[in-house]
């Protein structure tokens, strides 16, 4: 894998891209075909050929060009440095993250960035890895939120009602979790 100085080299460089589109404010062109002025659109936009396209070792690329680029070439590498970019259990390629004025804030690390790192599956295959243990978790918190209501029902006092919005707490904070780990972040 290249370093991260031999990545700043090549190509438009964006370690860190809400500091680079909203601190810095380069004119960043697209490095395949070095006409294209990269912008950030309103997430209510679709993407065009302005779009910055980011990969996870910090290089950004129009939308349009790094497609075609992907489609002709075959290639799951990025063009400026060469780094391939696959799941390594799943071997799907890693996509390229479009950049928007509000995605531009949650996106995960690059790997450029101390804490940047590709998981081992991408999101769908986590999905399906992880769903059934998610689902055993949650029938498990359901069932026992189930019985809890009951007791309220029959007895609606303090003590009923705490343990009612204790175990409520936990069931949402094991589905926020959940959805903040496998669907929010990652690459």
């Amino acid at each position: 894998m290249e370093t991260v100085a031999t990545m700043a080299t090549t190509g438009a460089f964006v370690p860190c891209p809400w500091i680079t589109f909203f601190i810095d404010r380069p004119n960043i062109k697209c490095s395949l075909c070095l006409e294209t002025d990269l912008e950030l659109r309103s997430p209510m936009e679709p993407p065009g050929d302005h779009t910055p396209a980011l990969l996870p070792c910090g290089h950004v690329f129009g939308y349009h060009c790094l497609s075609i680029w992907r489609r002709q070439s075959g290639n799951r590498s990025c063009p400026a440095c060469r780094t391939s970019f696959e799941y390594p259990l799943c071997q799907h390629p890693v996509p390229a993250k479009l950049l928007d004025a509000v995605s531009v804030f949650t996106l995960p690390p690059t790997l450029a960035e101390e804490a940047g790192c590709i998981p081992d599956e991408c999101h769908d295959c986590r999905w399906k890895t992880s769903r059934k243990l998610f689902e055993s978790n949650v029938d498990f918190h359901k069932a026992d939120f189930d019985r809890l209501r009951a007791d309220f029902s029959e007895s609606p006092g303090g003590r009923a009602k705490e343990a009612l919005l204790r175990k409520k707490k936990m069931l949402q904070m094991t589905m926020q979790a959940f959805f903040s780990r496998e669907v929010l972040h990652g690459w």
